[in-house]
């Protein structure tokens, strides 16, 4: 963008001025050219004085991060120009009320929709208004269970257990490794370091016998805390089947073995922040507990391996007027969704075949702030990602 102004004295005999405005100036082919703060002025029944021109920014739409019933949010007024003096005062106000000053400033608000107005003054005392609106909205808040689930449905395992310490676990349909809902264990209490998320896999209950092979597999990653899973045999610490530490994102650990003679129950320990003494958080997802040799003995095959994890791939992200949808694996989706951050749906697109070309999505009329996209594949699985628009 760049401005143009000029002042002349209106010639004798005069009786019109005309302003053209091109789309593509000596050029023959086709073009587009757009305009904006258009400013037509009588400066001598002004007293030669050039009205300013406020700017208060694109409007914001912007989440209460910490839930705490409001966010701060800068304003920025540096757009707003003067093109005879220079503006001596921005007043930042709502209902009325002055909030805030300055060219840059910021103010706090609370959820909802605000139309905050930017009134700035010249040296001479001729004003302008322009108006931003600020939208605050509140977390989304999933409805996803707050234990893990099998992903192995011929096992259905029973609610995990909070032990040493921990405070919550909470189902997320944000923080998740490409799959609708995972869950966010977490201490808010210093002096834990041994607290965790226990799942017990009573093997009586699901006829698993000494000899059989399981597979037991899950993702994780370190929020605040470090994660970590154990998996302990008949409860008790220092006799892991297996372990893996988690780092800050995503990878999965994924382990079988024999069940040993004597095993009454195998113990899935999630840690919120292993071996620390601070408060922590981590996050589990796509957990899968499998009875191989209950596989074998139905097949008589040997087992196929499983289908490799698919990933949907939002770029550009932050976008501006447009990104695309791609896939690791070419698939087909029955539709496309757009979810703003309060959950309300605001756009599905058709869906159909899409490969690592991508699919484009127009987001020029959306405006700028955090949405999400959801999709489907026909074989049922579930895709979601975060995706920014800006335009500053």
């Amino acid at each position: 963008w760049s401005r143009y102004e000029t002042t002349f004295v209106v010639p004798t005999g005069l009786s019109s001025i005309d302003l053209w405005f091109f789309s593509n100036y000596s050029q023959s082919s086709a073009g587009t050219a757009v305009y904006d703060n258009l400013v037509v002025t009588n400066l001598s029944a002004t007293g030669g004085n050039i009205q300013p021109i406020a700017n208060a920014g694109n409007d914001m739409n912007v989440s209460d991060a910490d839930n705490n019933g409001s966010e701060t949010v800068a304003l920025n007024g540096n757009g707003s120009s003067d093109a005879d003096d220079s503006i001596v005062s921005y007043l930042w106000s709502e209902n009325n009320i002055v909030i805030a000053t300055g060219e840059q400033t910021s103010a706090s608000f609370g959820i909802g929709i605000h139309n905050i107005m930017l009134t700035v003054t010249d040296e001479n005392g001729s004003t302008d208004t322009d108006i931003v609106i600020v939208t605050v909205t509140s977390p989304i808040i999933g409805t996803c269970p707050d234990d893990l689930v099998n992903g192995d449905t011929s096992i259905v395992l029973p609610g995990g257990t909070l032990v040493g310490g921990i405070d919550s676990t909470l189902g997320t349909s944000t923080e998740t490794n490409n799959s609708p809902c995972a869950v966010i264990v977490g201490n808010v209490d210093s002096g834990q370091p041994w607290g965790r998320y226990r799942v017990s896999i009573n093997l009586a209950s699901y006829g698993i016998v000494a000899g059989d092979e399981l597979l037991i597999g899950v993702d994780g990653k370190s929020l605040t805390g470090t994660g970590r899973l154990e998996i302990n045999q008949n409860n008790t610490p220092n006799t892991a089947l297996g372990f893996k530490t988690f780092g800050s994102s995503w990878s999965r650990y994924e382990t079988t073995f024999v069940v040993p003679t004597g095993l009454s129950s195998i113990d899935l320990w999630f840690f919120s922040n292993y071996s620390q003494s601070s408060a922590g958080t981590a996050v589990y997802d796509n957990l899968v507990v499998t009875n191989l040799s209950a596989i074998q003995s139905v097949t008589n095959k040997t087992i196929t391996p499983a289908k490799p994890l698919n990933n949907m791939i939002v770029y550009p992200n932050p976008a501006i007027s447009e990104t695309s949808i791609s896939f690791d694996i070419p698939t087909t989706v029955e539709t496309i969704q757009i979810f703003d951050v309060t959950g309300r749906l605001i756009r599905t697109i058709k869906g159909g075949a899409i490969d690592e070309r991508g699919e484009p999505v127009n987001v020029q009329e959306l405006p700028v702030g955090v949405y999400f996209i959801k999709t489907q594949d026909t074989e049922g699985h579930q895709f979601q990602e975060e995706m920014v628009i800006k335009r500053q």
